[in-house]
């Protein structure tokens, strides 16, 4: 692209992140975003979702709740249903009893999955 003379924005960048999520490569990923913020291109909710999914799927919770915590001290916009839904199905995967408040607050809760019948 480069080549080409074309520099990435960050819809391309977005693109390819979530593409690396997608398939796993994490790394990959992460690499993009530092250069997206070594290039001084405007971060959005988006690659930050897509980073926090592909986290909380291949079972880095941890990770997950340390960019979302980013996303709130770097004044991003808000996350949205997107960035929430993915966190809350990392946690039930992993059997984990946390949740987030909709502020960027944790909440401890207590909860034992019932049976289906």
């Amino acid at each position: 692209m480069r080549e080409k003379g074309l520099s990435p924005n960050d819809i391309t960048y977005s693109i390819l992140i979530d593409s690396f999520c997608e398939n796993g490569k994490l790394d990959v990923a992460f690499y993009l975003l530092d250069r997206m913020i070594e290039e001084g291109i405007k971060l959005t909710v988006y690659p930050y979702n897509s980073l926090i999914c592909g986290c909380s799927k291949f079972g880095n919770l941890s990770k997950a709740e340390t960019l979302l915590d980013e996303m709130v001290k770097k004044r991003l916009p808000p996350p949205i249903v997107v960035t929430y839904t993915s966190l809350i199905s990392g946690y039930c995967r992993e059997g984990v009893e946390v949740v987030y408040d909709g502020a960027g607050g944790k909440l401890e809760i207590s909860v034992s999955p019932n049976q289906a019948h």
